[in-house]
């Protein structure tokens, strides 16, 4: 069992203080960090509660939209000043997650996830995100992802197991949904089985597929 210490900022100011200490993080609705927290990926000794922080979403005196970085997706998704003036956004919002997400999530916490988009040179995964456009409305996003360019230098080629395990990594969630992994123990399954069917597949008269089947 991991030991963190739990902490309440008061003020915005609490929360910048007790940020910038080693160790610290910052907690709102939880959903990116408890993930990050119990895939072992983040493993901070202390939690900082700012959850009772600005929730407030005010217009201000120039005319635009205050979201306080504790307001709730779900009550911007809903609120009448970003549904009239901002559309795109609550639109974004809806379809970005689960009612049930939508209704744990802060907009600061959206902002400051922990996401594998952008954050280095790398592709680490077959479908990973790795560019990102925000737009006033949908015509704008349409636009702006045409003009997207991402240029991709080959990497040399891991054909064994051995040596691309110690870079491998395990994705807490992919597209808001949980991995579910499970963990068995294959070599003596197969030795257990009465029946074995060992084959050779030649496809395209390039690849060499080998499959085993048991029953």
């Amino acid at each position: 069992m991991i030991q963190v210490t739990y902490l309440r900022a008061n003020t915005a100011a609490d929360a910048v203080r007790l940020s910038e200490e080693a160790g610290h993080r910052l907690l709102g609705g939880g959903t990116n960090l408890v993930d990050l927290m119990r895939e072992g990926v983040g493993q901070p000794a202390v939690l900082v509660d700012i959850s009772r922080l600005s929730i407030e979403i005010e217009e201000a005196a120039d005319g635009s939209v205050l979201i306080g970085a504790g307001a709730r997706n779900s009550a911007v998704a809903a609120h009448p000043l970003v549904r009239t003036r901002y559309p795109m956004l609550a639109r974004a919002i809806l379809a970005g997650a689960s009612a049930q997400i939508r209704n744990m999530a802060t907009v600061g916490g959206n902002l400051l996830q922990r996401t594998l988009i952008m954050q280095d040179d790398q592709v680490h995964y077959n479908g990973q995100v790795v560019a990102a456009v925000v737009a006033e409305t949908q015509e704008q996003a349409n636009r702006a992802a045409t003009l997207i360019a991402v240029d991709y230098e080959a990497a040399p080629a891991q054909t064994r197991f051995e040596d691309a395990k110690p870079d491998a990594r395990v994705i807490p969630s992919l597209l808001i949904e949980r991995n579910h992994l499970s963990f068995g123990r294959a070599e003596r399954e197969v030795s257990r089985a009465p029946h074995e069917v060992d084959n050779l597949t030649e496809r395209s008269g390039r690849t060499t597929m080998r499959s085993s089947c048991m029953r």
